[in-house]
């Protein structure tokens, strides 16, 4: 493997590193997430939980066929 020095580190920002839309959401907007296992919904909920603490937001996550649907309420 070749090593390189001097290769700027992205954020997380301009990487892309966002996975859910939490900050493009206005109240009453909401998503769907396929997920397989109860673990991945739990990191959702998890997710929702701190990014509305953090942003003075309120999400709303319910289980549903195939996944788990997030809300934007507040």
């Amino acid at each position: 493997m070749k090593i390189e020095r001097d290769v700027p580190i992205p954020n997380k920002s301009s990487a892309g590193g966002r996975k859910y839309p939490f900050h493009e959401m206005v109240v009453g907007d909401s998503f769907f997430v396929p997920v397989l296992s109860s673990d991945e919904i739990s990191k959702i909920r998890s997710a929702a939980y701190g990014y509305g603490k953090t942003n003075d937001m309120a999400f709303m996550t319910l289980t549903v066929p195939g996944g788990c649907r997030v809300w934007r309420k507040e």
